[in-house]
């Protein structure tokens, strides 16, 4: 039977996907740093280019019910199904020239808040919420059973099974390493964000300085303005939303160059001559 791995170029393709993403968020929070606030972080400035709002939109329309339940439907029934672009087509059409503009001149980031200022009370716009919510649970319940079949599946298989099996087959070397190195590199930041000795800060009781929701989402960290950690401290400081994350890079960063030290992994190994 014949085996096949990656090859350099297969990596290579794959390393530069996840390269091109990560590099755009780092270059334009690099860009902004400056200018974190509420309404920079979730419109723009309200001053983007068509193309990133265009991509944007098309990604946020894009769910298991078009990547899966599309292709099913046309393959079991037919390409009737191409005729609901027409109804895509209008309503996209009238929703650009009817709606949108008056939501922008209102600077508005939700139908909600055109509610209560239409009609000048809280409870249409209450009610208004409930009926989105409403027809939207069907949806979701829909859009989340199409990932959730593929994660019972690819968690028992490939989460569980498969690394066992290529572990056996290649070594473990490289993913004891990596995972080391990653849980070590996560409870160091957990732990030490506890047991570091932080300055204790008397907040102002002034309301000044405070933002229009009372936290700054577009930030990354949970201190107040009067105290920036240096150094190493900044570490110990991140948000929790950024502690898995690190540990994931050094586990697979760390587990790549164990293996390829040890002769496990070969990127440039290729497939055909594998058997």
């Amino acid at each position: 039977m014949e085996k096949t791995t990656f090859s350099f170029l297969d990596y290579l393709v794959f390393i530069l996907t996840l390269a091109l993403s990560a590099s755009i968020g780092a270059f334009f929070w690099f860009k902004d740093r400056k200018n974190q606030s509420n309404r920079e972080y979730l419109t723009g400035g309200r001053n983007l280019p068509i193309f990133p709002v265009a991509m944007s939109l098309a990604a946020s329309f894009m769910s298991s019910n078009t990547l899966l339940g599309a292709p099913a439907e046309i393959y079991m029934l037919g390409t009737q199904f191409g005729l609901s672009i027409i109804a895509f087509l209008i309503a996209a059409f009238l929703a650009a020239n009817l709606f949108m503009p008056i939501y922008y001149d209102l600077e508005l980031t939700s139908i909600n808040k055109y509610l209560l200022r239409r009609f000048n009370t809280n409870s249409i716009r209450v009610l208004g919420s409930i009926a989105f919510i409403l027809s939207t649970l069907p949806y979701m319940a829909a859009v989340l059973y199409g990932p959730a079949v593929a994660l019972s599946i690819g968690i028992k298989d490939i989460g569980l099974v498969k690394p066992f099996q290529i572990a056996k087959e290649e070594g473990r070397i490289g993913a004891i390493a990596g995972l080391l190195t990653g849980v070590t590199m996560t409870m160091t930041i957990a732990v030490g964000s506890v047991v570091n000795k932080k300055p204790r800060i008397s907040l102002d009781l002034r309301t000044d300085s405070c933002t229009l929701y009372g936290i700054e989402i577009a930030k990354n960290f949970t201190l107040p303005g009067a105290y920036s950690p240096e150094g190493i401290n900044k570490l110990f400081h991140i948000s929790y939303f950024f502690i898995p994350v690190t540990g994931f890079v050094v586990c697979v960063t760390i587990g790549i160059i164990v293996s390829i030290i040890t002769g496990k992994l070969n990127f440039f190994t290729n497939s055909s001559n594998q058997k």
